[in-house]
């Protein structure tokens, strides 16, 4: 699936068709698996999901309404990568990050084997996977699939962040992408990422504005009251001089 900027998509299925997974694929991989900024399944409005990064990996389904209905899930244990593929103007601007997850059923949460940022290189399907008999692939092994993209990396004179630590490859991966300008602030981006997520309009821009990507800061009275002082007597000033 190719995500050109400025443009709008639409994703149109029937129920099960695959919608949500693929939106809660693309934050997954988006920040990092960050516990505390998933918005799993936050379209509907009468109950809040309490899917996981384990249960989406799973492919857990749950039929019926809300917590009462009956759960099922596809397998019992996976070792999943989700890559996003950035693309700039040129063929070298490009940056490949994604994360590596471990599930099984009979543990409650995921494992996060490692998560990856490499510019200039691009990751293809083939990437993450190898052949188990003619015919049929599987997820590749971790540790193999990490020498991979050092070695890609190094090939293309670039510096890989191989972390498991949200935080540091979320920051990373902004400051991979981002064009000329401001650094994007990791904070007011998971704001704004997660209003965008829950699919809901925006009544207000100044209440989303300052909700979502304004930080409140206090406001220095005094000081406040000094600087006005201060230009009150530059103004005198300079009417004297003239």
């Amino acid at each position: 699936l190719t995500v050109r900027a400025g443009e709008f998509y639409a994703l149109l299925g029937p129920n099960g068709a695959g919608k949500t997974s693929l939106i809660d694929a693309v934050q997954i991989a988006l920040i990092g698996a960050h516990g505390h900024f998933l918005q799993f399944n936050t379209q509907q409005s009468l109950h809040k999901d309490s899917r996981t990064v384990r249960d989406y990996a799973l492919g857990s389904m749950r039929s019926g309404e809300a917590e009462s209905g009956v759960m099922s899930r596809k397998r019992e244990e996976a070792l999943s990568y989700i890559t996003l593929v950035f693309e700039g103007a040129r063929p070298q601007d490009v940056v490949s990050a994604g994360i590596c997850i471990h599930s099984k059923a009979s543990e409650r949460g995921h494992r996060t084997m490692g998560m990856y940022v490499l510019p200039g290189v691009r990751l293809e399907q083939g990437s993450h996977l190898e052949s188990t008999q003619p015919g049929y692939f599987s997820p590749i092994d971790w540790n193999v699939f990490e020498a991979g993209i050092r070695d890609m990396a190094k090939k293309a004179g670039r510096e890989p962040t191989i972390t498991v630590h949200p935080e540091a490859y979320l920051k990373e991966l902004l400051h991979s992408i981002q064009g000329k300008g401001p650094s994007i602030n990791h904070d007011v981006f998971l704001r704004a990422l997660a209003q965008s997520l829950r699919l809901k309009g925006v009544r207000s821009v100044n209440d989303f504005i300052r909700e979502n990507l304004v930080d409140a800061k206090p406001i220095d009275r005094q000081g406040t009251l000094r600087h006005i002082k201060t230009l009150q007597e530059l103004s005198e000033r300079i009417e004297e001089v003239k």
